[in-house]
């Protein structure tokens, strides 16, 4: 039935919709009391975490810094350079001074500075990396197979790749899993789980589509089972690749499972259970040998290998950075020393240019000089006092620098002064000795060859998995049936015949049957696979040797830049010697010039501009003597650094920290234990040996027998050698003759025999004392002995 349609309905219903629009409605809450706090209008948000870390003491108290205008500290803090190497290496967890010091134009500057933490977090070490790669967990346990299937592949930056898996933290070398987490493969593995098909325990309880008939009930129905199993397993590894396996297997099962009946009289047609329920228990032994891919102790232990090469390479990568830091330790502190130095040369000049200023001041005054000179000696007075204001900030920068890299607080009321003097001694060494020593010390080195011998390693693994996987495994099996599974009562076996059942075959204890030994099983196994074209396995070993290939040139130009940087160090330090002779010189010949021109100006024979010239020149040539002297101490120790020495010039080792006393006891129980094993040679698969043994630190004894009566050379003194005057007759030349401040060769009979000082003899080197810490004994690392 139609519906009359009217023009005022239209109008409402219009007018409704215009009214009210399509806008979307919050549900309606009865409770809802308004309270919004738990409303997030925000997904994601730059937050605080909930953490509570202690900060530094020395971030705490730090106060107010030093500057031109707050200069005022409570007192001098005089420390030799021993002292601040100490305190560095006490305050280190973080390697703040691993980075390389710089070389450019021949001058050495630091490689650390404040704030290259906060902007390069990544890429520092840290005291605790050692123990981190050594502990990293890896992956889950399954031995060799595992460790090859884990393989993820890694970008060209990434010097593991290849065979490391993902890790948590693998270091430098980017090692898959710690030594102890590879060793873990060959623990014993204890695997307790239900029956694989019917569980801890289980049900059945269904109709069955048949009919029983009168006389014979095969097939029961409803079917109503009850079933369940233990199994316990125990597997151990060997390093030939052996798997043994222990299997117990207990399973229970009750009900009518073949449609015989209980209780009725057996008959022809009329077979029966004699039990309502049974228990089977399994004994098995297996022994599991691969016969090509797999095989062998060497290929077994390799992730155990790769993963102490790991540990290597991070354990050298903590030294070099060490060896970075006690660098820039030694370069911040001279630096510290030039920073007061050039304060006294500019104190000196801002008041010469002062007892100047006066003197042309008075003679203004006089009328005997016309103003602008006064103006000019003025000019000159303020030029010195801005350099005096720049060189006591460069001071306060310079010690704050030496703070931050021994891991002070910022300021505390101190001014660290240095109480060791440069050496101002001449340092020889042998070329030849020097490149030896730095080609087999430099850590960046010795990482590059345990990178090469990872690689090897690698492309071992890599020629197994181009054998067949050829198994071959042995088992056996002890198995008993009965009603219980234990009890202390021993029935007969076979249980005996009564007046409601005949005799049965099997006991009503399954472990009776078991261990009486009637029931027992064997089986030999065998397994054959391979890809047909070794595709993936050729493209392996292709992979392996080019990886190989480019660790060896890694190496071969690593050593050419270790070789070019050592040659750079030493040109820079003979310079540095000769510089310092050459400016002690000019220093020594501007104050004369001073002086005199004082005194000639003082009676009108000089002009002011002479005087004013000459006091300047003099400032720059103090200033370029002891920039000369401090960066020639640098270069001392910017060349050990590059020999892979300074550890030992610094009287630093580095060893790893106590154990618990347990893992001591632990260790020297199992070393008497394995003494007192019989030796067992593995034949072809002995693992091939992989390391040369622990880097030598310190100085070792010397080889030679002439060493140890060695006694050193008489160095030439720091005085400046006078210019001599010419000789009459002479042509007269207007520039003054050239100095020879250098050593003149000897003869060959006199010439003193040239060892490197890592092969001195103890004696002799503690005799020989450090250049950096007295002037008076010879350095170490000269190589020059009588």
């Amino acid at each position: 039935m139609p519906w009359p349609v009217s023009s005022w309905r239209v109008f409402i219903v219009g007018l409704l919709v215009a009214t009210t629009g399509c806008v979307p409605t919050q549900p309606f809450y009865l409770h809802e009391d308004g309270d919004l706090s738990h409303y997030i209008a925000k997904a994601t948000d730059a937050e605080h975490p909930d953490l509570n870390v202690d900060m530094l003491q020395d971030v705490v108290q730090s106060k107010r810094p030093l500057s031109v205008l707050h200069p005022d500290f409570d007192n001098f803090w005089d420390l030799t350079l021993e002292e601040c190497v100490s305190i560095t290496l006490q305050n280190t967890k973080i390697f703040r001074g691993g980075q390389a010091p710089t070389l450019q134009g021949g001058q050495i500057q630091a490689g650390i500075r404040e704030g290259i933490l906060v902007e390069q977090q990544g890429n520092f070490t840290s005291t605790y990396d050692t123990a981190v790669v050594e502990s990293n967990p890896g992956q889950q346990i399954g031995g060799l197979q595992t460790f090859l299937n884990n393989q993820a592949s890694q970008g060209a930056g990434n010097v593991g790749g290849g065979f490391n898996g993902s890790t948590t933290d693998g270091g430098v070398a980017n090692v898959r899993q710690g030594a102890e987490a590879a060793l873990a493969q060959f623990d014993t593995q204890l695997l307790v789980q239900s029956d694989p098909s019917n569980g801890i325990m289980s049900t059945t309880n269904r109709p069955q589509n048949v009919v029983p008939s009168a006389g014979f009930s095969f097939f029961p129905n409803p079917l109503n089972l009850h079933n369940g199993g233990l199994d316990t397993i125990i597997s151990k590894r060997t390093a030939e690749g052996t798997v043994f396996t222990a299997t117990s297997s207990t399973d229970y099962n009750e009900g009518n499972t073949r449609g015989f009946s209980f209780g009725l009289p057996p008959g022809p047609l009329q077979p029966r259970q004699p039990f309502l329920h049974t228990w089977t228990q399994v004994l098995q032994l297996e022994a599991r040998q691969p016969l090509l891919r797999g095989r062998g102790a060497q290929i077994n232990r390799m992730p155990i290998i790769i993963a102490r090469i790991g540990s290597d390479i991070q354990t050298l990568a903590v030294m070099g950075d060490v060896q970075e830091t006690l660098g820039n330790v030694e370069i911040r502190y001279w630096d510290l020393y030039l920073a007061y130095r050039n304060l006294e040369t500019n104190k000196v000049a801002r008041d010469s240019a002062l007892v100047t200023w006066r003197i042309v001041y008075d003679k203004v005054k006089e009328g005997a000089e016309p103003v602008q000179l006064e103006a000019q000696a003025q000019e000159q007075y303020y030029n010195f006092r801005s350099q005096v204001e720049n060189s006591l900030r460069a001071l306060y920068d310079a010690e704050n620098e030496l703070r931050y890299l021994m891991g002070l607080t910022a300021t505390d009321g101190r001014l660290i002064r240095p109480k060791d003097d440069p050496t101002l001694a001449r340092v020889e060494f042998d070329w030849t000795d020097a490149l030896a020593e730095a080609v087999a010390r430099r850590p960046e080195l010795i990482q590059r060859r345990w990178f090469v011998k990872q690689r090897e390693l690698e492309l071992i693994l890599a020629r197994n998995q181009l054998l067949p996987q050829l198994d071959f495994a042995g088992q056996y099996r002890w198995l008993g049936v009965g009603e219980d599974l234990i009890h202390a009562n021993r029935d007969p076996l076979p249980v005996p015949a009564t007046a409601t059942r005949d005799a049965v075959p099997i006991s009503t204890n399954a472990w009776q049957s078991l261990t009486g030994g009637d029931f027992q099983e064997f089986s030999l196994l065998f397994q054959f696979q391979m890809p047909i074209g070794f595709r993936q396995a050729l493209a392996g070993v292709r992979h392996a040797q080019l990886r190989l290939a480019r660790e060896k040139a890694f190496l071969q130009d690593t050593e050419l830049d270790v070789s070019h940087g050592l040659a750079h160090a030493l040109r820079n330090l003979e310079t540095n010697f000769q510089l310092a002779q050459t400016n002690a010189n000019r220093w020594s010949a501007t104050e004369r010039d001073v002086n005199a021109r004082n005194a000639l100006y003082e009676f009108g024979r000089s002009s002011l501009d002479d005087v004013l010239d000459a006091q300047r020149r003099r400032a720059v040539a103090q200033q370029a003597f002891w920039s000369a002297v401090v960066e020639y101490n640098k270069s001392i120790a910017d060349l050990h650094v590059r020999k892979g020495s300074i550890m030992d010039y610094d009287g630093i080792m580095l060893e790893e920290g106590p154990w618990p006393q347990k893992a001591y006891w632990d260790a020297l129980a199992r070393a008497r234990e394995r003494d007192a094993g019989w030796y067992i040679d593995y034949g072809w698969t002995r693992p091939r040996v992989v390391s040369r043994g622990p880097i030598p630190q310190g100085l070792p004894v010397s080889s030679g027998a002439g060493a140890l009566g060695a006694t050193t050379e008489e160095l030439p003194t720091a005085e400046p050698t006078p210019a001599q005057p010419p000789v009459s007759g002479a042509d007269v030349s207007p520039l003054p003759p050239p100095q020879e401040t250098r050593v003149q060769p000897r003869t060959s009979a006199s010439r003193p025999s040239v060892m490197p000082a890592a092969y001195l003899s103890e004696e002799v080197a503690s005799q020989s004392g450090n250049p950096l810490r007295t002037t008076g004994a010879r350095p170490v690392g000269t190589g020059v002995a009588q």
